[in-house]
């Protein structure tokens, strides 16, 4: 199992700098968590980011700080789902997520009840109405779904990505570190690995999100002759005669 320690051995012997100073090490280090956040998880939201988080609502109050309530609150990188239940023996419902020019619309800033839907406050979520309870263990409950960024990693330690792809995270880093020396041409060779290796972790992500049985259906549509529309001929089989 692949961890910092033995990340940045391999990023050093690409670099061709084993035994360097403690110095360089360390800076191998941050290079590696650099990368993992900047480059790796800025553009996709891996199954590895996922979090899920439960709250009340505060009576009067329409913001709430999702940023606040994770262990880490620098670490929130989007919101997928916010969902309310507003009593016990309620399942969860979906609030649907509107623009908040709509809120502002269509909703009042005065009126107290049942939140309806939320809106993005930058990091934050504004509801409509503007909740006139505060919640508790049975109600009022808010559950919030979305994605946060990993953790930087320490010595000894390790995450999804040491683990599952450490050629694609050392590729990312060797490529930086190879920029930082000056070996430029070496550099974009290990991007253009770094791609390579990024895209088959992609399609490693889909498949593991997809189902585990996919089923094809035909088209209700299938077998069945085009409309008699303008531009309707090109649409069927040989040109005979009759048809032009």
């Amino acid at each position: 199992m692949a961890t910092l320690d033995s990340i940045v051995s391999r990023v050093l012997l690409n670099l061709d700098r084993l035994g360097a100073p403690a110095t360089e090490q360390a800076m191998v280090q941050d290079w590696v968590n650099q990368s993992i956040r900047e480059d790796l998880c800025t553009d996709i939201s891996w199954a590895c980011m996922e979090f899920e988080l439960d709250t009340v609502t505060t009576q009067g109050q329409d913001v709430l700080d999702v940023s606040a309530l994770l262990a880490s609150p620098d670490l929130l990188k989007d919101i997928d789902m916010v969902r309310f239940s507003i009593g016990d023996g309620y399942n969860y419902s979906v609030l649907p997520e509107v623009d908040q020019r709509v809120e502002f619309e269509r909703f009042s800033d005065l009126t107290e009840a049942a939140p309806v839907v939320w809106a993005r406050k930058g990091v934050d979520v504004r509801f409509r109405p503007i909740p006139d309870q505060t919640g508790n263990s049975t109600s009022y409950k808010i559950r919030i779904n979305g994605w946060q960024y990993l953790p930087e990693l320490s010595t000894g330690e390790s995450n999804y990505f040491t683990i599952q792809h450490p050629y694609l995270l050392t590729d990312s880093v060797t490529s930086r570190g190879l920029m930082f020396y000056g070996e430029y041409e070496k550099s974009v060779w290990f991007s253009q690995e770094y791609e390579k290796q990024y895209q088959r972790a992609i399609n490693v992500e889909k498949r593991s999100k997809s189902p585990a049985n996919l089923v094809m259906r035909p088209s209700v549509t299938a077998g069945k002759p085009a409309s008699p529309v303008a531009g309707w001929k090109h649409l069927r089989g040989p040109a005979y005669g009759w048809l032009n």
